[in-house]
């Protein structure tokens, strides 16, 4: 399907090619009132520019993006946040290791081939933009919200790495959007919740924060999204999201560092962004400062005829809005949506794929504090602590049925009560950042969990997520850390247990015990 000129779109299409509403399939949180049915209103009433994907399985994506693109006068550029691969979203499509797990294991190449391998599921899901890599430095180990989706806490390895995954995810035809600029690694704050603050000045953050971005900027990445984070050192204003200043997106991320591509906005159903007005004015103010894409509004029509009555009043100048227009059809272009915009085959879930994301985790395992992980054998009834910091279940539901399979004489205890028990041969951590929590990870009590369970006897730790615990955990044991409790997190790490596994990763974080 040919894309117009911006020159062809009336005002009300112009708004509409700049916002991108939030798709959600089952078994996604909240589909029932943002399933895909409000899609299909708005593609006949504003027309989007594209759409944000989450959840759904293999089938439902699938058909969810033909059935869009057909019913769309202009091609949909949709976008997801795979950073973890599909697999992160959509049932059926492959699960990666955290990106800390790439960190870990270091190599350039192989965060190519996982760029690659995720692109290739992309395109066969009908998704062309991925909300990664993630640029962000992991300098703050009491960061809510970040952790491992970081690389690590170097700044030039993260930039090597993540541009490495960006370029996997070019060779399939997929555009990255390096996030979440200026730099949400060093905050304490979670910005779903509140505006996060980037402190220090201007030579400290462009160091310690902005030195990947620039990175990309050099790299000509094709889309940087911006967080809502406030940057005192560029704008005085020391409350205001970077999303809505022009001294952040326009004077330094366009003018200072040169930057060409497309810029969109962090979700703006975000708690942060609504501290500085309603979600129509953060979608008018934000292109004002210089973004291209208002991302992820609840009402996405309102959002649009704000933008309308903006630019009617002169709040917001139409050239702006037109170079905005211009910037989403260029990546519309760039992503060869004028070629074919739907799924492009079956590629999802491959056997290839799976062992690709089960190299990652064995290659990123990492031993932290004094000692050896002993290797215990099958049939030897080892016991088991479970300690779950994310409250899900998730994690010792994968793990206990991935042990299962290896062990079945092993035994798992949640931590619960477990004082009273015979001491555990591995005591198990599992946790996970996740939005709107609004805390570090894992919590006081999940440590202080490890801490007893450890002091019981001479277990061994094994912490499924941030190695940032080891330094609450203050363990005189070994503890291996796998980065996540993904699927191939998972099954490497019983596996290292099971051994003998050479533990070849290295902690992308400093200052840890050991």
């Amino acid at each position: 399907m040919p894309l117009p000129r911006v020159a062809d779109l009336s005002l009300p299409e112009k708004a509409g090619q700049v916002v991108f509403p939030a798709v959600r399939l089952p078994p996604a949180p909240n589909h029932e009132k943002e399933g895909p049915e409000r899609l299909f209103r708005w593609i006949e009433g504003i027309r989007p520019g594209g759409f944000a994907l989450f959840g759904g399985t293999v089938e439902a994506v699938r058909d969810l993006t033909a059935r869009a693109q057909a019913a769309s006068p202009v091609p949909l550029l949709v976008c997801a946040d795979f950073e973890r691969g599909c697999g992160q979203q959509v049932e059926g499509a492959t699960e990666f290791p955290a990106f800390m797990a790439l960190g870990a294991a270091g190599d350039v190449d192989l965060a190519r081939r996982v760029g690659l391998a995720v692109g290739r599921e992309s395109r066969a899901l009908g998704v062309h933009l991925d909300f990664a890599p993630v640029l962000d430095v992991a300098s703050e180990a009491r960061n809510p919200i970040v952790d491992t989706r970081a690389l690590g806490d170097d700044p030039s390895r993260v930039a090597a790495l993540g541009l490495a995954f960006a370029s996997g995810l070019a060779g399939a035809g997929v555009l990255a959007a390096a996030k979440h600029f200026p730099g949400h690694g060093s905050t304490s704050v979670d910005s779903h919740l509140a505006v996060a603050r980037i402190e220090g000045d201007f030579e400290t953050v462009h160091t310690r924060d902005l030195a990947p971005f620039e990175a990309a900027v050099e790299a000509e990445i094709p889309a940087i999204l911006v967080g809502h984070l406030a940057f005192p050192a560029v704008d005085l204003d020391g409350w205001l999201p970077a999303t809505l200043s022009r001294r952040v997106v326009t004077g330094l991320l366009r003018e200072r560092m040169g930057y060409r591509g497309l810029v969109v906005t962090d979700a703006l159903m975000m708690r942060a962004i609504r501290s500085a007005g309603t979600e129509e004015q953060a979608a008018v103010r934000s292109l004002a400062a210089g973004c291209d894409v208002a991302l992820y509004p609840e009402d996405p029509a309102a959002a649009a005829r704000a933008i309308v009555q903006a630019v009617e009043r002169g709040d917001l100048e139409r050239s702006r809005l037109d170079e905005a227009v211009g910037r989403v059809l260029a990546a519309k272009r760039a992503a060869a949506l004028d070629r074919g915009a739907g799924p492009t085959g079956d590629a999802v879930g491959l056997e290839a794929t799976g062992a690709l994301a089960l190299e990652v985790a064995r290659r990123s395992l990492t031993l932290i504090g004094p000692g050896e992980i002993p290797s215990f054998a099958p049939g030897k009834g080892t016991r088991f602590l479970l300690v779950d910091d994310d409250e899900t279940g998730i994690g010792p539901r994968r793990f206990e049925e991935a042990l299962r399979r290896r062990d079945p004489s092993a035994t798992c205890s949640p931590a619960e009560g477990a004082c009273t028990r015979e001491p555990a041969n591995v005591v198990v951590l599992f946790t996970a950042v996740r939005g709107f929590r609004g805390r570090p990870v894992p919590g006081e009590r999940a440590i202080a969990q490890v801490r007893a369970a450890l002091s019981r006897g001479r277990a061994t730790c094994i912490v499924l997520g941030t190695p940032f615990a080891a330094i609450g955990i203050q363990a005189s044991a070994p503890c291996l850390v796998a980065y996540g409790f993904e699927r191939p997190s998972v099954e490497a790490a019983i596996e290292a247990l099971y051994g003998p596994v050479r533990l070849k990763g290295r902690s992308p974080v400093r200052g840890l015990p050991g």
